[in-house]
């Protein structure tokens, strides 16, 4: 596909956008709900696989049958129906597929009435094109919903969905503070969220509502508890008192909590969390209550959409085998720096192929994990150790000045030396080459930093290993 063609295909996929968007506001205006008009669909569907190469695409509203755009010559009949199996199965549970069979399969739904999938027959696909898929189909899913009239932005007895649930924040907190909110209006109490760790299965709480005490935010929550509970239930559970309601909590004197209700969060097939509404559940009016938990059940959902998005970027992020950031989530954090002094620490463990060689890729893997666990000790809130390479790790010090660096240089390698490795029945001891760069002493750009640093390492290395390097400020 050459240049041009994906610009003209945006700009005519945003005449239809804004044919449908004004079709919607006509429709407000006038109060008038529009019908979903069928007429449109093919050709948005048609210019949306067009636009990513895709040999077959669907959409799927509802009950209806499903809408088609096919290139000649089509796939086979039975990888068409696969492609309207899973785009039903992603419009049932809000989630993103890839599935690789007679080609890529790739499916978003939005969990309600919608779901889409494009198929790729010939050839791999990328990420960045699958991602770019996925974010496509989840903008015509928005783009009809529109088209459908939509949720009318308010609470009533009707069922329509407050804007929020539909188009506001996308983030586990934003969604959790808003649903928080909407409690607190619609009962006059006090509320808190807690989620699942989807790895450990610990609770804490993430979002608290205006009217709690903000101190409960990050506070883990006991399983015992009546909350804790609540995480791994399908029905209301009601404590107390604040220690039946979350365990072992700090409460805060100048509020008295006679206890309260905790119901579960769910994301359609499992239970993520809970939330804690204060105060006696049976003083609560029966209309308040059936809101509230009407909120909850609609919230649970895209919460749980919100969660999964965030733990996946977070393992994208995340150094599988030491548990610290990866260099993508390093160099975006170096990115994010405001300005001012700043350093990096880049370190090689020394001897490293000699550790694996002598006692195997298990010990090596175990003095990753050891050496992982003193940089994390070693540094300030703020700081981000990272692991970049095979034995090679870097610590982002923003604001660090050259001596402060220094200074944590030289208590990492200390440290390092100092530590002894325990691995089947044999005590082994690591050392550490470390190189410093700093901003200004050693260049004027953060993103030279680590190649300043990683310089520096290899020249301590040269000299003996075991030492620290300081990069020489060039011209770069």
């Amino acid at each position: 596909m050459t240049g041009v063609l994906p610009v003209v295909i945006a700009f005519v996929l945003g005449g239809i956008v804004t044919f449908l968007v004004s079709g919607k506001l006509r429709a407000d205006r006038d109060r008038q709900p529009i019908e979903l008009d069928h007429g449109d669909l093919p050709l948005l569907i048609d210019l949306l696989r067009r636009a990513h190469g895709a040999t077959a695409a669907c959409l799927t509203v509802g009950n209806h049958d499903p809408i088609w755009a096919v290139a000649q010559p089509g796939p086979p009949t039975q990888v068409l129906d696969r492609v309207v199996a899973v785009s039903r199965l992603a419009m049932g549970d809000g989630r993103n597929h890839l599935l690789k069979e007679d080609g890529t399969l790739v499916a978003a739904g939005d969990g309600r009435q919608m779901g889409g999938a494009l198929v790729f027959v010939d050839g791999e696909l990328d990420t960045n094109l699958s991602d770019r898929v996925l974010a496509d189909l989840r903008r015509v899913f928005a783009d009809v919903a529109a088209q459908m009239g939509g949720p009318s932005g308010k609470t009533d007895a009707a069922g329509n969905l407050p804007e929020w649930l539909v188009g506001g924040p996308e983030s586990v907190e934003g969604i959790s503070f808003q649903l928080c909110e909407a409690v607190q209006d619609v009962t006059g109490r006090a509320n808190v969220i807690v989620l699942r760790d989807p790895n450990t299965q610990l609770a804490s709480v993430v979002a608290v509502s205006s009217g709690a005490d903000r101190r409960l935010l990050g506070v883990q929550v006991s399983p015992s508890a009546a909350v804790g509970r609540a995480c791994m239930s399908d029905v209301p559970i009601v404590g107390a008192d604040m220690e039946e309601l979350f365990g072992s909590v700090r409460s805060d004197r100048r509020q008295r909590v006679d206890g309260g209700v905790a119901y579960p969060l769910w994301d359609l097939r499992e239970c993520i969390g809970a939330l804690a509404l204060m105060g006696d559940h049976a003083a609560l009016a029966a209309a308040d209550r059936d809101r509230a938990q009407w909120l909850i059940k609609n919230a649970g959902p895209r919460l749980g959409r919100a969660a999964t998005l965030r733990t996946a970027e977070q393992r994208a992020m995340t150094d599988e085998l030491t548990g610290l950031p990866n260099r993508r989530s390093l160099e975006r954090a170096m990115h994010d720096h405001a300005g001012g002094p700043c350093a990096v620490l880049c370190i090689d463990l020394d001897h490293f192929k000699a550790l694996n060689d002598g006692f195997g890729h298990a010990a090596g893997d175990a003095a990753l994990r050891h050496v992982s666990a003193i940089f994390k000790n070693a540094l300030r809130a703020g700081d981000v150790p990272a692991r970049i390479g095979g034995e090679e790790f870097a610590l982002w010090l923003p604001g660090a000045t050259l001596e402060k660096a220094l200074d944590v240089a030289n208590r990492v390698r200390d440290a390092v030396r100092g530590s002894v490795l325990e691995y089947a029945g044999n005590d082994i001891g690591i050392t550490c080459s470390i190189g410093v760069a700093s901003i200004p002493e050693s260049v004027s750009q953060v993103d030279n930093l680590l190649g300043a640093g990683d310089a520096a390492m290899y020249c301590a290395k040269e000299a003996g290993r075991d030492r620290i390097e300081v990069s020489e400020r060039k011209s770069i």
